[in-house]
């Protein structure tokens, strides 16, 4: 009896084993399974953009057999330009919204030091990342050598001076209506004109009609970005000096840039669609592919050297030393895990939390953190400025129109001035350019497509070059402040890291 009961026992074990062993392979596989379900739910707009990428390329390549014409380019491209034309008409309350919104947080009576010395590093970091990419580009020409057909600009811009460029700058930092700057921009026209003159020949005068440039002062139906972020800037800055009467206000564009992003991340799922589109269209009306591949290669190389080789590598690696005067390996060892979130996220507004680890680790005041941090992930942006202003080169360069001296240097200005004003929302650099490129009449249909192509990669790329920056902008204001504080209780300070 004993031995049979031993055997059952033995066998009950057996079982019990197997189904454990079996228990132990599912719930690997049901494990397995759903980090594979979240890994493609974290990563499905990465995903989606690279498939529209794929199928842009696939179908361009396809209808470059079959002769559409140009009404056949036209519709294939139409979605693609619906999602531009949906963009552009989100971006322009967002910048107002969020330039009042963080130039609000500058209060001069409170914290006048801390906001001068930030606002410096931000205009600094940002025009060395915009003159980085004018230099780039205009130097190795990764938009030259594509044919493609004559676009003509909508404006005759042949006789303009450097002058004329310098004077319309200075006219559209001050536009005569706010609500016109939406709509329009000031720019010098130049138009033929029919003058008699007497003239003497051979003893006799005679009437002769010669063609002269008569310069005015017109309008071009685009966006002055430039009144608007000056207009909006002194808003934001009058409104924090109002006391109670500014809190409304200041309350009603807060919520609206929380609002229109809301609508940016409907809008987001769109741009496999629109990627798809614009990429299709646009090599469906190459002439020649090599060279187009070649200049999208190109770009994206000089997106990447420009910004992690140069801005982040050696232009912030000097900033901390300077600053810290230690082993600029620090920087990118405490912030990797920003440097790798805003890779992933797309946004370098997301790594919030991780920047004020890495501040607290620096031992920097949590006063100057609190204050600074905001301003920061609203305005600077020296990885975008780099990538608006090698982008518009680009895209002159692709196009033939505005590459003289007097339009780099405008697209210089106009860059430097619009990454104060880029939201942390994914490709808003590209649109950017496309409004950068249109005050100045360059022809943008069929050139946004290339930049698009390689948009996964270059957004990615600079996200991680602002999110450094933003460090290295707390780390400099406080260098150069600390002086002027005075000693925070030690409780006070441990319960704010607590509540981060």
């Amino acid at each position: 009896m004993s031995s049979s009961k031993d055997v059952n026992a033995l066998e009950e074990m057996d079982a019990v084993v197997e189904n454990g062993h079996k228990t132990e392979g599912q719930t690997r596989r049901t494990s397995g399974e759903n980090r594979f379900r979240r890994f493609v739910m974290d990563n499905l707009f990465l995903v989606c953009n690279i498939v529209g990428i794929i199928v842009g390329f696939l179908v361009g390549l396809l209808v470059r057999s079959v002769d559409l014409g140009q009404d056949g380019i036209l519709w294939l491209g139409l979605p693609g330009e619906l999602y531009m034309r949906i963009l552009k008409c989100i971006i322009i309350p967002l910048i107002v919204c969020s330039v009042i919104d963080g130039t609000s947080s500058t209060d001069p009576r409170t914290n006048g030091k801390i906001g001068l010395v930030s606002l410096a590093y931000m205009i600094i970091s940002n025009s060395i990342g915009a003159i980085l990419g004018l230099v780039m580009c205009v130097l190795f020409r990764p938009g030259s050598g594509i044919e493609r057909e004559n676009t003509e600009s909508g404006v005759d811009t042949r006789s303009l001076t450097t002058v004329d460029i310098v004077a319309d700058f200075i006219r559209n930092v001050f536009p005569p209506n706010m609500v016109g700057a939406a709509l329009q921009v000031s720019q010098t026209q130049y138009t033929p004109k029919e003058v008699v003159s007497l003239v003497n020949i051979s003893g006799q005068l005679v009437n002769e009609t010669a063609t002269v440039m008569s310069r005015s002062l017109g309008t071009v139906n685009s966006t002055n970005i430039l009144g608007l972020i000056v207009i909006s800037a002194a808003l934001g800055i009058a409104a924090s000096q109002s006391g109670d009467h500014g809190k409304p206000f200041l309350a009603f564009f807060k919520a609206g840039a929380h609002i229109i992003f809301k609508l940016f991340t409907w809008i987001k799922w769109t741009t496999p669609v629109g990627s798809a589109s614009l990429i299709a269209a646009s090599i469906a009306g190459l002439e020649n592919l090599g060279p187009a591949f070649r200049s999208m290669g190109e770009f994206s190389l000089l997106v990447v050297v420009g910004n992690i080789g140069l801005i982040q590598f050696v232009g912030l690696s000097v900033d901390f030393f300077l600053v810290r005067r230690e082993n600029p390996v620090k920087l990118f060892m405490k912030g990797a895990r920003a440097w790798l979130i805003g890779f992933g996220a797309i946004n370098s507004t997301i790594p919030y939390p991780e920047y004020v680890r890495v501040a607290d680790h620096f031992d920097v005041d949590p006063r100057v953190t609190e204050y600074v941090l905001p301003l920061s992930v609203t305005l600077n942006r020296c990885g975008s400025a780099f990538f608006v202003t090698a982008g518009s080169v680009f895209v002159t360069q692709y196009t033939g129109v505005g590459t003289d001296l007097g339009s780099v240097i405008t697209i210089g200005l106009l860059g430097i001035l619009s990454s104060l004003a880029i939201p942390a929302v994914n490709s808003s650099s590209v649109v950017a350019i496309i409004i950068i490129l249109e005050s100045m009449s360059v022809p943008t249909s069929g050139s946004v497509g290339l930049i698009m192509a390689m948009e996964w990669l270059n957004d990615r790329v600079r996200t991680t070059t602002n999110a450094m920056s933003h460090i290295c902008c707390i780390l400099t204001t406080w260098r150069l402040c600390k002086k002027s504080f005075t000693p925070v209780d030690t409780a006070e300070v441990e319960e704010k890291v607590s509540r981060l």
